[in-house]
């Protein structure tokens, strides 16, 4: 899913999916974590050496902050997902010491090997546990709006 907002002008500059300088995040699912502003499910390309990690380091990020949006509803699919992958660390904690945030980080710095990675092995594992869990708060993006998105940002780039 796209960028869904023009906020600080970031669609004007060409940042069609969320992130900035520093990161890519592509979300492959519906699902939002209020509290991050990020979708609860994504693919994330660091664009520059970060927490210690080097340049181009991908990983799929989990997120789900205690008392955002449907919580409760969201947590056991999240879990799903990092039992079935297995491999993910902890990436942010809360203020009350709660786990909010999680990657799992690929192997190689090759971006384009990583998201291959992801679509053929990774993402059939998800959209399995997504299938299953038929949560009306986590699921597969809608075609329709999905599709008027990614009209928008034709558009800007026409103009």
């Amino acid at each position: 899913m796209p960028r869904q907002t023009n906020h600080y002008g970031r669609l004007d500059r060409g940042y069609w999916f969320p992130g900035n300088d520093k990161y890519l995040l592509i979300g492959f699912y519906s699902g939002h974590d209020s509290f991050n502003k990020t979708s609860n499910i994504c693919f994330q390309a660091h664009l520059t050496a970060q927490s210690g990690r080097p340049l181009n380091t991908c990983s799929i990020q989990l997120s789900n902050t205690p008392n955002s949006e449907a919580y409760a509803s969201k947590k056991p699919v999240i879990e799903n997902i990092m039992k079935k992958l297995g491999g993910f660390e902890v990436s942010c904690i809360n203020k009350y010491g709660l786990e909010r945030r999680w990657n799992r980080y690929y192997s190689t710095n090759n971006y384009l090997q990583c998201i291959e990675e992801f679509v053929s092995k990774d993402k059939p594992v998800i959209d399995y546990i997504i299938e299953q869990a038929n949560n009306p708060h986590l699921g597969f993006l809608e075609e329709v709006q999905t599709k008027q998105k990614i009209s928008s940002i034709i558009s800007r780039r026409v103009l």
